[in-house]
């Protein structure tokens, strides 16, 4: 079909608006003649290629509503096109009528497609009903510039009508070397993209599109290329408009591209995206091979989490999703390294663990490591606008941890061979076998700093690039919350008046680490907390079944650094004696219960997964002297520790 173009100033020729069939209802004047023009906003609609100006063009035998003030609609065609006037002809059957309605301006809607009107004089308001398809053809291959579907209104007084969008657009510029068959966009975390059948409301100072209904929502658009398909450059962006209703998407989108060969492509950005009706949203350019070389290159697998292991000089990347979900962090203005530690009591420079981070359009979090590759721990962060904290996650440099099997009486637990955070897992190697600290239920490491004199025997504490916040007033139960210490991973926060009592101030519905991988989990991915729920896991797990052996554990260790093993006969798993981490009077983190005078007693203490319904979350602890003759013990999971204190993490394999 022959395409004619809109331009600025068009005229619109009604016939006879009505025929004489009822003398009372019927206006008999002759029928008016309507200017129209376009909103010069339009998306889409004022592409310059340099040689000529692609303004929205419409078809012959196009069908556009007209209502003259009335309060019924008329269907008109367009018929004829000549000198930039555009003729419309009725398009009814036999007889149809207009009568003067209650509102004081005319309106023109297009297309007509399942357009019907209604008024309310109570109200004082217009309803239009229209159809937007979620599944819809994508015109026009031939152009520099593809897609223009539209849904366009115009009303005013008088007879000149300005035509502007009901929708807007999301500009995607591509470049690559396939074909595009086909577009699909849904709304990331579940959100609304779009809606099948839609409500135009307005008087004369409001106007607004919005749903029908629930059974109108729709959670994606797909929107179909006719053959020929148009192919990418790529030496140039190829852009394309995608038609959809205002709104926010606040966690972003995902655009699933299939090729001419039914392969797929998927793009997932996970900023924030406001669509405004009648306006161009704008895109950050992607080149395809650019985008398949980043989601390649990981190297962490599949799986998402709240830590990732880094074996190797190079340059990562991962998705900047909540833990092991989907779900986007929001939108993301900024990254940074928080802090960056060896786990020693030398001074690290910023760099040294992290060289560089940035974030990535479409939802990537790129870091590199310096080319000498250094061991230690680092936890990066993600920021919006304000510079507030969106989600941080920790950077485990640390040549590649094994994994170690226990099997006796029927009990298998396969174990990571160091703590969580270590960088070594060799007995004797001291300091660096401790790994880092952890409130239980928080996601984020800690690494204990000695930036206070230490008043204790031994002294854990180490070095690292930030001095960790003192501890926030404890009486601020306002901070006692997931929201707030996940927008501030490095801040020791306590509810109520004691440090003995939780860092929460309520306990959560649903664990924040469980025997399955949660969001708020810390260990990296294919790894979870060690988890025992109820009396019965106690009894079947493998602590209890080497236990109840006598000669499968042991204490082992000298000078400051104590540790006991753990043996089926076959393999071994040894826990450093690490202690745990209290707050002292002046806000300070110090690590206790590691040494105690006179008895010269080395302690260990490890987070399960599951929290005790009373007071405190689940554990076991053991403690040896120095000798290995003296207050020797073994506590069996199940024992209760104070939440707000931190303890080691040994990850199991999931």
């Amino acid at each position: 079909m022959k395409r004619v173009y809109l331009f600025l100033a068009f005229l619109i020729i009604l016939p006879t608006a009505c025929e004489r069939i009822d003398p009372q209802n019927c206006n008999t004047k002759d029928a008016p003649v309507f200017y129209a023009s376009v909103d010069e906003t339009k998306a889409g609609f004022n592409y310059d290629s340099g040689e000529k100006t692609y303004s929205h063009y419409w078809n012959l035998n196009d069908e556009v509503a007209i209502f003259p003030k009335g309060s019924k609609y008329d269907r008109y065609r367009i018929t004829n096109a000549s000198g930039g006037v555009l003729e419309m002809v009725s398009a009814h059957e036999g007889a149809h009528t207009y009568t003067t309605g209650i509102f004081g301006f005319n309106v023109g809607v297009y297309p007509y497609s399942a357009v019907y009107r209604e008024g309310g004089e109570d109200f004082g308001m217009t309803k239009f009903y229209v159809n937007f398809p979620t599944d819809s053809p994508y015109f026009d291959a031939s152009s520099p510039v593809y897609g223009y579907e539209n849904l366009m209104i115009a009303y005013s007084e008088d007879e000149h009508l300005t035509f502007k969008s009901m929708v807007g657009w999301l500009k995607v510029s591509l470049k690559g070397d396939f074909a595009i068959k086909n577009i699909h966009i849904e709304g990331n975390n579940n959100e609304t993209i779009s809606y099948g059948g839609m409500q135009y409301s307005y008087n004369e100072s409001y106007h607004r599109l919005s749903y029908l209904g629930a059974g109108s929502l729709n959670k994606y658009r797909n929107v179909r290329f006719q053959a020929p398909y148009p192919t990418l450059s790529t030496s140039s962006y190829t852009d394309f408009y995608i038609a959809l209703p205002s709104g926010t998407l606040s966690k972003g989108y995902t655009l699933v591209i299939t090729k001419e060969d039914d392969s797929i492509v998927t793009l997932v950005n996970n900023a924030s995206t406001t669509i405004n009706e009648n306006k161009v949203t704008p895109t950050t350019p992607i080149s395809i091979d650019d985008y398949l070389a980043l989601t390649t290159s990981t190297g962490f697998g599949a799986e998402s989490a709240n830590c990732y292991i880094v074996s190797a000089a190079g340059d990562y990347h991962f998705r900047s999703v909540q833990g092991n979900s989907n779900t986007s962090v929001g939108s993301v203005a900024s990254v940074s390294v928080l802090w960056e530690t060896d786990n020693t009591y030398t001074p690290v420079n910023v760099g040294d663990i992290i060289k560089s981070v940035s974030y990535s359009p479409f939802g990537y979090i790129i870091f590199s490591t310096p080319a000498v590759f250094k061991e230690g721990n680092a936890l990066i962060a993600a920021k919006d606008e304000g510079g507030n904290i969106l989600w941080s996650w920790h950077i485990w440099c640390t040549d590649t941890p094994l994994e170690v099997t226990l099997s006796y009486g029927g009990a298998t637990t396969t174990f990571m061979d160091r703590n969580l955070g270590a960088l070594s897992a060799t007995k004797g190697d001291g300091l660096i076998t401790s790994g880092l600290y952890y409130y239980w239920g928080r996601k984020d490491p800690f690494y204990i700093s000695n930036a206070t004199t230490n008043t204790q025997s031994r002294d854990m504490r180490v070095c690292g690039t930030a001095a960790l916040p003192s501890a926030s007033d404890n009486t601020d139960d306002a901070k006692a919350t997931v929201e707030y210490v996940t927008a501030h991973p490095t801040e020791l926060v306590a509810y109520g008046s004691s440090w003995s009592n939780a860092w929460y101030k309520d306990a959560p519905a649903t664990p924040f680490w469980s025997n399955t991988k949660t969001i708020y989990d810390p260990c990296p991915p294919g790894y979870v907390t060690y988890n025992v729920n109820s009396q019965d896991d106690v009894n079947a797990s493998i602590f209890k079944k080497l236990k109840d052996a006598g000669d499968k554990w042991s204490y082992g260790g000298s000078g400051n650094f104590h540790y006991m093993t753990l043996t089926d006969g076959t393999n071994e798993v040894w826990l450093p004696a690490a202690g745990r981490v209290s707050v002292g009077s002046d806000g300070q983190p110090n690590v206790t219960s590691y040494y105690s005078t006179p008895n010269a007693n080395y302690k260990g203490y490890y987070l399960m997964g599951s929290r005790s319904p009373y007071t405190g979350c689940y554990g076991f602890d053991f403690g040896t002297s120095a000798d290995h003759t003296a207050y020797t013990y073994y506590s069996l999971p199940m024992g209760t520790f104070t939440p707000n204190m931190m303890y080691s993490v040994r990850c199991q394999k999931e």
